[in-house]
């Protein structure tokens, strides 16, 4: 057993803020698109909505046809909510559970099993070494002091500098991560691959 629960950090500020304007930039792109579409214009027209405003009329035309908006929901709201707010690491009583991904992909490791850390950056990553295998478990933390000093009252020791330079560039990799989905969403969005998967029937 872990025991209670002393810290749960989820992604850093940066890649939360970065998450929600991309999020941001996906939905607008969706909601321009469609309200450029001829399908949109004759909905408005057949329901008699040129009075009302673009935001009413979108509202009644995803809620007409939701099959965009189930794809976004399902391909972009909930990755970025999971991977932004829910995923993280959890610092136990007596281990860690770090969160790889999904739920069945987290790795669970006692203190006892902890041979050493190092800080990878002064503020946000840290790395655990296993004693068993010798391999090395890389995560993020919003608050790294909090995170040493879990470590420090179990008895495990560590490097606080000398590899902090050599991989100080790792959440770069992170946020261009978040850029490159970004833009294959927005490609896809581009593509009308949405609209030709699901092949909405005509008005």
């Amino acid at each position: 057993m872990l025991g209670r629960a002393l810290y749960h950090s989820t992604s850093i500020a940066s890649l939360k803020l970065l998450s929600l304007f991309i999020f941001g930039i996906l939905f607008a792109n969706l909601n321009m698109q469609s309200a450029a579409r001829s399908r949109f214009l004759d909905f408005v027209e057949k329901n008699e909505l040129s009075e009302t405003s673009i935001i009413y009329q979108l509202f009644s035309y995803h809620t007409t046809f939701p099959q965009e908006y189930i794809f976004f929901f399902i391909a972009v709201f909930i990755p970025i909510v999971y991977y932004g707010f829910v995923r993280g690491v959890t610092f136990f009583e007596n281990g860690i559970r770090i969160n790889k991904g999904l739920p069945f992909f987290n790795t669970t490791i006692h203190y006892n099993q902890i041979e050493k850390f190092e800080l990878i950056h002064s503020r946000y990553f840290l790395s655990i070494t296993q004693k068993d295998t010798g391999d090395d478990l890389l995560f993020s933390v919003n608050n790294v002091d909090r995170a040493l000093a879990i470590l420090d009252q179990n008895g495990i020791k560590g490097d606080l500098g000398v590899k902090a330079k050599k991989d100080s560039h790792a959440h770069l990799k992170l946020l261009l991560f978040f850029i490159v989905t970004g833009i294959l969403m927005a490609l896809i969005q581009y593509s009308d691959f949405i609209r030709l998967l699901f092949k909405d029937a005509a008005l």
